[in-house]
């Protein structure tokens, strides 16, 4: 296995060509075409995605700004995400990686693990950037360490779909689990998630979302094929007025870019030991675009029956 890890640093674009790249690459990994992968990526404009098992029903009763959003369904499990001046990123690995790629990103692990080491990653980028005030906000959180046990997809009621080689992909959301992670600097504590499940996703708090002053910073989640998954995820730079969470630019007190933030992140993963190869997508992933693009942007997958 490659000790190296491709980073992929893509201009922004539509929901449906985004969703379409993050499954193209769970595909091109898991059929050994590619190698490990980060992907960081943006919105052309405020779209909407759903988690996998997410009922198109429940779009109904939120606002019309929610409402009149684009809107794409993700391979992932979860809440509803408003896409909008964030960080995006995707982390795509082969199940069998045995390199420092998968060491470092505790693929051996359970989910929560996974989760909690990435988060963490993206807790000290956001301190490179300048965090304000990290002795004196004793209620900042790097991670849960407890939280909805009901948190994974499957629990939500889902189904899976066939994603590699005819065996059942399994989309998850942050799950409990060890937490064998690398914790930023700040209060850990034990944090219950809200009652019920909320439409959005950033109205919900798993056990390792990464949290601030008891908002959402960050939250991802899982999907896995026979031989590979992705783990996905959104950093809010700003918050949108119809997703109230934590953001960049309130924890730091300045405008911080896409640029920035990606930077900061890599600095960060180089710091760990990773060797970072900058890239663009193979032929091999650009061929399985096409189809991809079709699926994600149609209407039959976005409302597709639960």
């Amino acid at each position: 296995m490659s000790d190296s890890l491709r980073i992929l640093i893509d201009a922004a674009t539509d929901g449906g060509r985004n969703m379409a790249i993050d499954e193209a690459l769970l595909h091109a990994v898991g059929r050994g075409l590619s190698g490990p992968t980060l992907r960081l990526y943006r919105w052309e404009r405020a779209t909407l995605s759903l988690g996998y098992s997410q009922k198109l029903a429940a779009l109904a009763d939120q606002p019309l700004l929610v409402r009149s959003m684009p809107l794409v369904r993700r391979v992932t499990g979860g809440g509803a995400i408003l896409h909008d001046r964030e960080m995006t990123y995707c982390l795509a690995l082969p199940l069998a990686d045995a390199s420092a790629v998968g060491e470092i990103f505790c693929l051996a692990g359970a989910a929560a693990d996974m989760y909690g080491r990435m988060h963490g990653f993206l807790a000290q980028a956001v301190d490179r950037l300048g965090r304000q005030g990290v002795a004196t906000r004793p209620g900042f959180t790097a991670a849960r360490l407890a939280g909805d046990a009901a948190a994974t997809d499957t629990a939500e009621g889902g189904g899976a779909t066939k994603a590699d080689a005819g065996k059942p992909a399994r989309p998850t959301n942050a799950a409990d689990g060890g937490c064998a992670t690398n914790m930023a600097q700040g209060e850990v504590r034990v944090g219950a998630a809200p009652a019920g499940k909320a439409f959005l996703c950033f109205e919900r708090h798993s056990s390792l979302d990464l949290m601030m002053g008891g908002d959402k910073l960050a939250g991802s989640a899982q999907r896995r094929s026979k031989h590979a998954l992705i783990q996905h995820g959104s950093l809010v730079l700003r918050s949108h007025p119809a997703q109230p969470s934590q953001a960049v630019e309130r924890i730091t007190g300045r405008h911080i870019t896409f640029e920035e933030m990606a930077s900061a992140l890599l600095s960060v993963l180089r710091a760990e030991g990773l060797e970072l190869e900058h890239g663009q997508l193979t032929q091999s992933e650009s061929l399985l675009l096409p189809d991809l693009i079709e699926k994600h942007q149609s209407q039959a997958w976005v409302s597709r029956v639960v």
